[in-house]
């Protein structure tokens, strides 16, 4: 099975590009090509890299925008640049382990799977590990039937058919969470999403992320969700995005609004301390942090309500279609 990696780089440290390259280049399933587009015309450093990682390894094929396209265009743009039935997503400051695509693989022949992702440990930007994700969902079913309330596939770690990324045309331009788009309508144009729960990557967590904003991140996954409930009323593929329905939309949540901003992470601030109190099983404190989370404004209570609901449809699922 041929396998094309499909990377962008644009602000990333020039070790920790090295090091995500290095990952990939070590995997023990020989894996056809690793497209890596800079996104970022600025950076010579990570540019004089990417020519070395070619000249050494002809596997490696750099793409260089001359303009800074963002990363859904990007890795259309390393897509379409690629030749093979799977593409795999590789993140460029995370490392890969060695097996991962060999593992990943042989899950996504064994159950006839057309995208399949698997778990992380988180690491700072030193390497240093700092925590493990909780288990993921492995069985098709149950992701089928949660997806839409939450998302627990890990963008770097997917593989994924050509022919069903091809089929929905890959990645839209959002400013975020454009990967949980692009699921929910592979989901929507029948393809079987699985999982592995097995640790198979360490996640880079960076300050600078660009999933550090978590208000744009629930104002941008509320009109995937909204486009998504017009595809499935209609019974079609087709829903309403454009440009100027996202714009209208991030108006109307009022996207830019730094003082509705400041309240959703006061909130947030509330929601993940609670999520520490549950772990050290101090049950009364993290109700009383959800509380303060739920009162802080609606959004932060869609937010918490959400997750609620999201979890129970998990264990429901989990319980009628098992773990595997």
């Amino acid at each position: 099975m041929d396998i094309s990696i499909l990377m962008s780089t644009f602000n990333e440290e020039p070790a920790q590009l090295i090091q995500a390259v290095n990952s990939i280049l070590q995997q023990t399933y020989q894996f056809k090509e690793l497209i890596i587009v800079l996104d970022n015309p600025n950076r010579q450093d990570l540019k004089d890299i990417l020519v070395k990682f070619s000249q050494d390894d002809d596997r490696v094929k750099p793409i260089f925008n001359s303009l800074n396209i963002g990363l859904a265009q990007s890795l259309n743009k390393a897509a379409a640049a690629a030749n093979s039935e799977v593409f795999a997503r590789m993140d460029a400051d995370d490392i890969a382990f060695p097996n991962r695509l060999e593992v990943e693989v042989a899950r996504l022949q064994e159950y006839k799977l057309d995208v399949i992702s698997a778990n992380i440990v988180y690491i700072d930007n030193q390497g240093n590990e700092i925590g493990e994700k909780s288990a993921v969902p492995e069985n098709s079913n149950v992701i089928a039937n949660t997806l839409f309330f939450g998302s627990t596939i890990i963008h770097p770690t997917v593989l994924i058919r050509a022919e069903a990324f091809n089929r929905v045309g890959g990645y839209r331009p959002l400013p975020t969470a454009e990967d949980y788009d692009l699921w929910l309508r592979l989901l929507d144009s029948g393809a079987k999403i699985g999982a592995i729960d097995q640790t198979l990557l360490k996640y880079r967590i960076r300050d600078n992320s660009m999933t550090s904003n978590a208000r744009k991140t629930f104002v941008v996954n509320n009109y995937i969700r909204l486009l998504c409930k017009q595809r499935r009323k209609y019974h079609s593929m087709r829903d309403d995005f454009s440009m100027v329905s996202m714009k209208n939309h991030f108006n109307k949540a009022r996207l830019d609004d730094k003082l509705c901003e400041v309240h959703f992470n006061n909130g947030q601030q509330h929601f993940e301390k609670a999520m520490s109190e549950v772990k050290e099983h101090k049950f009364f404190a993290s109700i009383f942090q959800i509380l303060m989370c739920i009162f802080s404004g609606k959004e932060n209570a869609k937010t918490v309500f959400n997750y609620l609901y999201f979890r129970l449809l998990l264990v429901i699922n989990e319980v009628r279609y098992g773990v595997a």
